[in-house]
């Protein structure tokens, strides 16, 4: 099963907002909006330990899939997620991603 995390950002002239999603075949996760600078403490702290590991506990044999931003690379990450392998992902390739074609339907 496929599990796709990613983070939008509206680039505009005012302050960015990050919206973080993920999907699943039959679930999906809530809107998070991500105000600031995401770091790597932060995609930890804010982001995987509150909603991407529930989410995958609940969907045994998924793959966590994330491009290769610093803050998803990050040794806090990589030490928070001993128990998922992530799924390979090359940096800034929107295409490959399910969620990215959700966001182009809402209009970004």
């Amino acid at each position: 099963m496929l599990l796709c995390v990613a983070l939008q950002q509206h680039i505009a002239p005012t302050a960015g907002v990050m919206v973080r999603g993920a999907i699943a075949y039959n679930t999906r996760s809530p809107l998070v909006l991500i105000h600031g600078t995401m770091t790597a403490q932060r995609y930890v702290h804010d982001i995987l330990q509150p909603h991407v590991l529930p989410l995958m506990q609940q969907l045994p044999g998924s793959i966590f899939q994330q491009d290769n931003a610093r803050p998803h690379t990050a040794r806090v990450k990589q030490d928070c997620l001993r128990t998922v392998t992530p799924h390979p992902w090359p940096v800034r390739s929107p295409d490959l991603s399910l969620i990215e074609h959700i966001w182009d339907h809402l209009g970004r």
